[in-house]
């Protein structure tokens, strides 16, 4: 995985993300998640599959399950910190993203 990029900064993205997520947006995650299974998130793909699993279950509190959404959106989101129209990098921080939420939980 490629360090091209400010992690935390990424990760402060998601965070807010999924504080302010609507469910608009978790609609959103749903409709354009296999979409993304491809170059970097193809290698992580069983773990978008877990924090998908993780954020629906009825058992995972508040907390955990803002971070995750906001993990996914970011995911999904065509603009943010390296844009996903840029071949295979602009997958990657999308990639570093739901890895550093995975190792979270």
């Amino acid at each position: 995985m490629s360090n091209n990029f400010d992690e935390n900064e990424a990760g402060g993205m998601a965070a807010r993300m999924g504080q302010n997520a609507s469910e608009e947006d978790v609609k959103n995650v749903e409709q354009n998640m296999d979409k993304m299974n491809r170059g970097p998130l193809a290698e992580v793909w069983d773990k978008v599959v877990t924090l998908w699993d993780a954020f629906k279950d009825p058992k995972t509190p508040v907390s955990p399950k803002a971070i995750i959404i906001g993990a996914l959106i970011y995911m999904v989101c065509p603009v943010d910190l390296i844009p996903d129209l840029i071949p295979i990098l602009g997958l990657t921080d999308d990639a570093a993203v739901i890895l550093m939420v995975y190792k979270q939980f």
